[in-house]
């Protein structure tokens, strides 16, 4: 390192924790504690190294002055060369590897907030056999990976259970043939599992997500059959057995009349589901009731730190929204996009058009191509992409909410490169809160929240 280099700092943001200072690095969200030292060193960015060496060395020697900013270098939190917003990224690299295939658009429930237009998505009707197979087809031959994944859904994908089972036995063959491997899920509002059902998704392996939305009376506010009879009663029923042996997971959906996180998810934790993600529906929260739920939320983030700090792992493992979150924390990474739409994976409607992820089944304009002439997603990717936004680019949290979900934007502001303003206050608060309770953890959370395999 050259006395006349000039050191330049990526952007970072200065969290207070506990009387701690901590650098977190926005483009590749690493953590760091710091000290005084380095808080004067941050104040020099563009400073050559001699000028640098000289401001510091009333704490420092010349040799500690160049361990430090050389230290800071391999941890990638300075640079020798002014930062480019561009350069100091590496593209994201992901491979073709699952498929969502919507078995049935349609589907026996009326569910108030369904975005999926009563579960048809403007065209109504099941998946053919072979569609389906042309499907898996699809995926294999433009997939490099080894263990592809299925993923059925509707509508409610179990009212065309019959293919459901001839795809699982399809890709068997596919299996014994190739070599490929393959998993399942399968998301379903439970009213129609049967026992035989049941043994044959226990059976195979395939593994199951339900919607639920918490105590009967606010589930059936909003999940109701087409009759206006609420789901509560069915569902818990049907999954009874399959909860006992922790197999299923439990979704629920938070709407103004259903905003307590920690309510929700304690009694979908007493009735034994294995995981309890929680989403907003977008489209039926005004502003001054996002205010509401976003209070609802952070309160549920204390919750999940107290479970964290009183060593109950089991019971905070089960909230997967923040889990997943705290993960971008843990394992810092350089990252372009918040999920595999259109990139690591498709979804097929019934007549066999690709769209970049389920939740845009129906709007054609973001139809990818076909499973018979093929897709072409290059367009989908740049727009998606988190650097390409003038917006994002300037936020601190660009790397964590990764301009929020592209559908969910589409949804707010007809626009899936531009997250709300809402939206954007809600994930920066979340990731605020949530950097607190990472830095709070002890080795011991650490590994118990993530072990080793």
């Amino acid at each position: 390192m050259l006395n006349t280099d000039k050191i330049y700092f990526y952007p970072y943001k200065i969290f207070e924790v506990e009387r701690r200072k901590y650098l977190y690095t926005i483009y590749a969200s690493g953590l760091f504690e710091i000290d005084n030292t380095v808080s004067k060193l941050l104040q020099l960015n563009g400073s050559t190294v001699e000028s640098i060496k000289e401001a510091l060395k009333i704490d420092l020697t010349e040799d500690k002055s160049i361990e430090l900013l050389t230290d800071m270098e391999n941890e990638k939190l300075l640079c020798r060369n002014e930062v480019s917003h561009d350069e100091s990224q590496e593209i994201e690299k992901a491979n073709f590897s699952a498929l969502t295939l919507m078995l049935a658009q349609e589907c026996n429930m009326r569910c108030s907030y369904c975005y999926g237009e009563g579960g048809e998505y403007n065209n109504k009707g099941i998946m053919t056999e072979n569609v389906a197979f042309q499907a898996i087809d699809y995926l294999v031959k433009n997939s490099t990976d080894e263990l592809l994944h299925i993923a059925f859904l509707g509508g409610e994908p179990l009212l065309n259970f019959p293919l459901l089972k001839k795809v699982v036995e399809y890709c068997k063959q596919i299996s014994a043939d190739t070599g490929k491997k393959f998993s399942y899920t399968i998301t379903t509002n439970g009213t129609l599992i049967t026992d035989n059902i049941e043994k044959y998704l226990t059976e195979n392996k395939i593994v199951c997500q339900i919607s639920l939305d918490g105590t009967k009376e606010k589930n059936d506010m909003n999940r109701f059959f087409r009759n206006k009879k609420g789901s509560y009663d069915v569902i818990v029923e049907k999954t009874k057995s399959m909860r006992h042996m922790n197999l299923v997971t439990a979704r629920a959906t938070v709407t103004p009349d259903n905003s307590d996180y920690k309510e929700i998810f304690n009694h979908l934790n007493e009735l034994e589901f294995r995981a309890i993600p929680i989403a907003i529906a977008q489209n039926m929260v005004d502003d001054e009731q996002f205010d509401k739920i976003l209070s609802e939320y952070i309160n549920y983030i204390f919750y999940f730190e107290e479970l964290i700090l009183t060593k109950q792992y089991a019971k905070a493992k089960k909230m997967t929204d923040l889990v997943n979150a705290l993960e971008k924390i843990e394992f810092g990474n350089v990252r372009n996009n918040g999920c595999g739409a259109g990139r690591t994976m498709f979804a097929v409607d019934i007549d066999g058009t690709l769209y970049p992820c389920h939740r845009f089944v129906g709007e054609r304009k973001f139809a990818l191509g076909n499973i018979w002439t093929g897709s072409d997603n290059s367009k989908f990717l740049k727009m998606i992409n988190v650097r390409n936004r003038d917006k994002c680019s300037k936020c601190w949290a660009q790397n964590l909410c990764l301009g929020c979900c592209p559908h969910e934007n589409y949804t707010n502001t007809n626009n899936i490169n531009l997250a709300s303003e809402r939206s954007c206050r809600m994930a920066k608060t979340i990731y605020e809160k949530l950097i607190s309770v990472y830095i709070k953890m002890s080795d011991e959370d650490k590994k118990m929240m993530w072990p080793e395999d």
